[in-house]
């Protein structure tokens, strides 16, 4: 049963393993330790680091400046949805597109990962999958619409990122790692201390797992033929059991909920806020009101900025969504633009 009181002994391990963990990744940050006893003293604890995107300081996955970025979906429908309901969908990796999700990373690790594992790690880990904005006149690209935006007759949202990612708790956001890059043999390396140092000290960590501020590395690469999407990711960590009962006590802003897939696999989610939405507005009320400085700007604050119609929607149908855009606008309290994809005029 986790108890509370220390040791010297499992003091000093945590420490060194604490200090030479920053030394691949200088920006960890303690999270909590759960100290494990089979006698007089612990020798074993459940160590954790503080998810944030601090994490990834001076390491491949920062983002070092701000980007808009924009997300592509398959229908018309879904982006009316997202702004009426006000919330931005992240899915748990179980729900990704892609069914090698973790698979490409798992294959260059020095550590064996059974499948309870890595149903786990995706099961509990939730993703917002994004592209970068690096040409504002021309934010939408050809392939991503061929891939996720059903060959232009989808539509886009760009967001604008507003709030300052390093004060944000239990959230990241990372730029994705495609191939054999930098960032792989990074991880490699700690994994060959963290095996080293797991043997030498009879596994002094709890069943020899690894901090989920770690872990969260594995959902940011995928293999080089996708290096095209220039992707970013806003991951965040919700662990629960098999009836659905979060294990962590700290408040949490977005609510976990549970729905199946058209295959009728299980799948989990949280819905971000959109900066206006009446949502948004709700729990700023909460924490205004509770003076909260755990919550306060500790999740990210998404600002839509545009819509984009894809390249193969009608003409008839944009001024019926300039209405709809409109109606969202004023209730969000700032102006939203829309536009037709300027690949428009290269399809006709």
């Amino acid at each position: 049963m986790p108890k509370k009181r220390e040791s010297p002994y499992l003091d000093g391990l945590i420490d060194k393993y604490i200090k030479r963990a920053k030394g691949f990744y200088p920006g960890l940050e303690f999270g909590s330790r759960f100290s494990l006893y089979s006698g007089d003293e612990p020798r074993h604890c459940k160590l954790e680091f503080s998810l944030k995107s601090k994490n990834l300081i001076n390491t491949e996955y920062h983002v070092k400046r701000k980007y808009d970025v924009i997300h592509y979906t398959s229908s018309l429908q879904n982006v009316i949805e997202i702004l009426n309901s006000g919330l931005f969908r992240l899915s748990n990796l179980i729900a990704l597109n892609d069914p090698q999700e973790l698979r490409f990373i798992i294959n260059n690790l020095k550590m064996d990962f059974n499948k309870k594992q890595i149903e786990k790690y995706k099961s509990h880990f939730f993703c917002g999958s994004f592209c970068r904005v690096l040409n504002k006149k021309k934010p939408d690209e050809f392939p991503m619409w061929r891939l996720y935006g059903d060959d232009g007759f989808g539509a886009a949202i760009i967001f604008e990122i507003v709030n300052y990612e390093k004060d944000w708790s239990n959230f990241l956001i990372s730029k994705v790692q495609y191939g054999d890059a930098k960032s792989v043999s990074r991880y490699n390396e700690f994994m060959d201390f963290h095996n080293l140092f797991q043997k030498e000290n009879n596994q002094p960590l709890q069943s020899g797992d690894l901090p989920y501020a770690l872990t969260a590395l594995m959902a940011l690469h995928k293999n080089k033929i996708w290096e095209y999407e220039k992707e970013i990711r806003i991951l965040t960590y919700n662990e629960y059991d098999h009836l659905y009962t979060l294990k962590s006590n700290e408040p949490h802003i977005c609510e976990v909920k549970h729905s199946v897939l058209k295959n009728g696999k299980k799948y989990s989610f949280v819905e971000l806020p959109l900066l206006g939405s009446k949502e948004f507005r709700r729990i700023s009320k909460i924490i205004n009101e509770a003076s909260s400085n755990y919550l306060n700007n500790r999740f990210p604050i998404i600002k839509v900025k545009e819509v984009i119609l894809g390249y193969r929607i009608e003409d008839t149908v944009v001024s019926n969504v300039e209405d709809i855009v409109a109606y969202v606008s004023n209730s969000f309290g700032y102006q939203i633009n829309i536009r037709k994809s300027h690949l428009s005029e290269h399809m006709h």
